[in-house]
């Protein structure tokens, strides 16, 4: 008979979300789901950054992390340190976005252009002046 147990990695063991019962004596075979390792270090959470992926424990997004490196050229090590972050999460990060990179950029597109609409219907007061001063030059 087998059972599927769920259980979190708590930096040192296993620990099950339903206390086991075992018999002494009797030998058990173990199946471990290996996405589990980047979820211990990604998590996704309605509440943090609108549900973008991010570091465990952090608001920085997987997204944060491709950029930095993609984009800005920053080596793994050098975000690693420069955001007190583990080696392990931020190879995570990467590993996630590279797992999930479609759909990762279609959202961070989809942001963009929602913010520059936004920025654009609800402008500053300083940016209403402006606008002003253009049309009235125009005129």
């Amino acid at each position: 008979m087998s059972k599927i147990i769920t259980a979190v990695f708590d930096g040192e063991g296993l620990r099950p979300h339903t206390p086991l019962e075992l018999e002494p004596d009797k030998s058990y075979a173990i199946a471990i789901d290996l996405d589990g390792v980047q979820s211990r270090h990604i998590t996704v959470s309605p509440k943090i950054r609108f549900g973008k992926p991010c570091i465990a424990g952090t608001r920085i997004a997987v997204e944060d992390i491709a950029v930095m490196y993609l984009q800005n050229k920053e080596s793994l090590e050098k975000i690693a340190l420069d955001y007190n972050l583990s080696l392990a999460s931020v190879y995570a990060a990467i590993a996630y976005y590279y797992d999930n990179q479609e759909e990762i950029d279609r959202r961070r597109t989809e942001g963009k252009a929602f913010a520059e609409e936004f920025e654009y219907n609800n402008p500053s007061l300083l940016q209403e002046k402006l606008r002003k001063l253009e049309d009235e030059g125009a005129n």
